[in-house]
C-alpha cells in the first residue's frame, strides 16, 4: 500500500491536470452537440484519444523504471513481482478513472440535469468504456516500456482487435474487459529480473499477438505493392480493368451494367429489354448500413434523432423506453415525447414524395413508420416482421423496398393517401446473399420491372463470393422470369485474392473469429464465401511444414517441455508463429 500511496502521489497533479482538460473539452463540445446521439466514427475519434492517452502514460510511468539501475532497484523489494506491479499498475488505473470515466460521468450528469436531452443507460456506460479502452492501452504502453524493443508494440494488435469486432452494448464491454485482462497477462509475463525472457506461463499471451502483428505486416505489405501498382498506373482500379471483370461493373453506368447482362442473355425478351433500357433511366436501390442498430449500443450506426422542422422540435430515441423524446430546437425546452413504443431501434430515411412538411419516415428492422408532424403521431405503413428492411427508393409510380433477403414492390399512392398498413405488390428473393451485393439497378415496364443485380461487393476478399449478375422481370401480379445469368472475371490472380488464407490459415480463422466474438450474426454482413483453390492449399501448406521444420530444427537440442508447445504452434499458425518463436527466443538463446 505504500508503494501505491506513493506512485499516486507522484502522478496526481498530471491527473488531475488532464482530468480538468477533458471534463472542459467535454462541457464545450456538449454545448454545440449532443455527443451521445453522434456516431460511430465520432465514438471512434474518442476512443483513439482515450488510447493514446492511456498509452502514453503507461510508457512514461515505466519508462523511468525500465532503465538497468531503477528496475533491479524496484524488482528487488522485500514484495513480490506481483505485489509491486499491483500497486504500480493499480495507480495508473486510479489515475486513468480520474482522468476518463470520471469527466464523462460528469457530462452525463450534467445533461441529464441540466438539459432535456435525452441520457440513456448506455450513455453512463461510456464511462466504463473508455477507461476499458484507456486502461488497456495504459497496459500496452507499459508493455511496450518493459519490452525488448523488437516486438514492444505489438500491445497495438489488441486496440486494432477493439476497433474491427463486431460486439455492441453489454458484449462490446466483455470483449473489452477481456482485451485488458490479455494485456495485463501480457505485463506480468515480463514483470520480472529478466525482462527479455518471459515467464513461461506468460508466453502465449506475447506469442499469439506477436505472430498475428507479423501476419498483419505481411498483408500490408500486399498493400504497398498494390499502392506502387495503382502509382504506376496498369492497376484496374485507375485504368482500364480487364473485360467482364467486377472492376469494370463497378465504373460502369446503371444502364450499362444491365445492358451488359442482357446482351449475354439468350432469353427472346433480351434483345426488347435492351431497348427499353436505352430509353429508360434506371434507378439504384442500395443501402450504405454496414449494419444494423442493436438495443443499447454504445455508438450509433446513424444519429438516433431528426428534426420537424414545421415545429421547430427534434426528437431522439431513448434505448431505455424505446420511444422518442422531443425537444425545442430553439431552446432546449422539453416538447412531447411521441407515444409509439418501437420494438426495434429506428433509423431516419427521411421523406417520401407527397408528404407533408416536417413529415418523415422511419424504418424499424422490418417495419416501415410515418411520422406525421400535423397530428404528432407515429404510424405503422410497413411490415416485413423479422426481415430487416434497409433501403426505400421511389421509382415511377411504385417505391422499390430492399431488405437482407428479397425486393419488394409498393404500390406509391397508398403511401400517401391512406394511413393503413400498406402490403407489397410483388416480392423478389435476392438471388445472392446481401452481404455480396454491390449494385441493383431497376426501370420500370408496362407490367412490372426488370431488375438487374450485381453481386461482387468486395469479391477480392477470401471471404466473398465470385462476382456474377442477374437480370429477372418482376410482374405486377408477383411473378418472376430470370431473364440471364452472367458470370463476372475475378480481376486479380488467386496468389493475391487469398493473401490473407495462404501466408496463414490458422491466423486468419482466429482473426474472423476475435471479429465476431460476443457479437450477434448481422444478417447484412453475410456473405457467400468461394471455394478456395487447390492451389492455396497447397501453398499454405508448404508455408506450414517450413514453419515446423525449422522450429524443430531450431530447438532440436531443447527439452520437450518447451520444444513442442512451439512445433504445434508452428504447425498451426506458419511463419507468422515462426517469427514470433524468434524474437521470443533470442535472449533464451543468448544465455543458453
Amino acid at each position: 500500500m505504500t508503494l501505491f500511496r506513493a506512485e499516486w502521489s507522484r502522478l496526481a497533479m498530471y491527473a488531475w491536470l488532464l482530468a480538468l482538460a477533458h471534463l472542459g473539452g467535454l462541457i464545450f463540445l456538449s454545448r454545440m452537440m449532443d455527443l451521445g446521439q453522434q456516431n460511430l466514427a465520432v465514438h471512434w475519434s474518442f476512443g483513439a484519444v482515450y488510447a493514446l492517452v492511456g498509452g502514453l502514460s503507461g510508457f512514461a510511468q515505466f519508462a523511468i523504471y525500465a532503465r538497468p539501475n531503477p528496475w533491479l532497484s524496484l524488482i528487488h523489494r522485500p514484495r513480490s513481482p506481483g505485489a509491486i506491479a499491483s500497486s504500480l499498475l493499480g495507480a495508473g488505473g486510479v489515475v486513468l478513472v480520474l482522468v476518463v470515466a470520471l469527466p464523462i460521468i460528469l457530462t452525463a450528469l450534467w445533461q441529464e440535469t441540466l438539459t432535456a436531452r435525452v441520457v440513456d443507460t448506455r450513455h453512463w456506460l461510456l464511462a466504463l468504456a473508455g477507461w476499458q479502452i484507456a486502461t488497456c492501452a495504459y497496459c500496452c504502453g507499459v508493455f511496450a516500456a518493459l519490452a525488448p524493443r523488437r516486438y514492444a508494440v505489438i500491445g497495438i494488435v489488441l486496440l486494432f482487435w477493439l476497433i474491427n469486432a463486431n460486439a455492441t452494448g453489454w458484449a462490446a464491454l466483455g470483449l473489452q474487459a477481456l482485451a485488458l485482462a490479455w494485456s495485463v497477462w501480457m505485463v506480468a509475463a515480463l514483470f520480472k529480473a529478466n525482462r527479455g525472457s518471459p515467464r513461461t506461463a506468460g508466453i502465449p499471451a506475447i506469442a499469439l499477438p506477436l505472430a498475428m502483428a507479423t501476419y498483419f505486416l505481411a498483408l500490408i505489405a500486399f498493400a504497398a505493392i498494390e499502392l506502387i501498382w495503382i502509382a504506376w498506373g496498369t492497376h484496374p482500379n485507375n485504368s482500364v480493368p480487364p473485360p467482364g471483370g467486377r472492376i469494370e461493373m463497378v465504373k460502369a453506368t446503371k444502364q450499362e451494367r444491365m445492358l451488359a447482362v442482357l446482351a449475354a442473355s439468350r432469353h427472346a425478351d433480351a434483345p426488347l429489354l435492351a431497348e427499353q433500357v436505352k430509353l429508360s433511366e434506371p434507378t439504384s436501390v442500395g443501402s450504405g448500413l454496414s449494419r444494423l442498430p442493436q438495443w443499447f449500443e454504445l455508438a450509433n450506426v446513424r444519429p438516433m434523432e431528426f428534426d420537424d422542422q414545421r415545429l421547430g422540435v427534434r426528437y431522439v430515441f431513448s434505448h431505455d423506453d424505446g420511444q422518442l423524446h422531443g425537444y425545442r430546437i430553439r431552446d432546449g425546452a422539453d416538447a412531447a415525447t411521441l407515444s409509439l413504443k418501437f420494438p426495434h431501434p429506428p433509423l431516419l430515411f427521411g421523406r417520401l414524395p407527397g408528404m407533408r412538411d416536417g413529415d418523415a419516415v422511419l424504418i424499424a428492422r422490418g417495419r416501415v413508420y410515418h411520422y406525421e408532424s400535423e397530428s404528432q403521431q407515429v404510424r405503422q405503413r410497413v411490415d416485413l416482421g423479422d426481415e430487416p428492411l434497409v433501403s426505400l427508393a421511389p421509382i415511377g409510380e411504385a417505391y422499390a423496398a430492399l431488405s437482407d433477403r428479397a425486393l419488394y414492390i409498393f404500390d406509391a399512392r397508398p403511401f400517401v393517401a391512406t394511413r393503413d398498413v400498406v402490403a407489397p405488390r410483388a416480392r423478389l428473393p435476392l438471388p445472392g446473399r446481401y452481404g455480396d451485393l454491390s449494385n441493383l439497378d431497376l426501370i420500370e415496364l408496362v407490367d412490372g420491372h426488370l431488375i438487374v443485380a450485381t453481386f461482387g461487393h468486395l469479391s477480392n476478399d477470401a471471404n466473398r463470393t465470385p462476382p456474377f449478375q442477374t437480370a429477372h422481370v418482376l410482374r405486377s401480379d408477383g411473378s418472376a422470369d430470370e431473364i440471364g445469368r452472367r458470370a463476372l472475371s475475378y480481376d486479380h490472380v488467386w496468389l493475391y485474392r487469398y493473401q490473407a488464407v495462404w501466408i496463414s490459415p490458422g491466423l486468419h480463422a482466429v482473426r474472423k473469429y476475435a471479429k465476431h466474438l460476443f457479437a450477434d450474426a448481422s444478417t447484412l454482413e453475410l456473405a457467400a464465401p468461394a471455394l478456395a483453390p487447390r492451389a492455396v492449399w497447397a501453398l499454405a501448406i508448404v508455408l506450414g511444414l517450413i514453419a515446423t521444420l525449422s522450429t524443430l530444427w531450431r530447438l532440436r537440442t531443447v527439452d520437450g517441455l518447451r520444444r513442442w508447445p512451439w512445433i504445434v504452434a508452428s504447425g498451426l499458425f506458419g511463419l507468422p508463429m515462426l517469427a514470433a518463436f524468434w524474437l521470443i527466443e533470442l535472449d533464451r538463446e543468448a544465455q543458453s
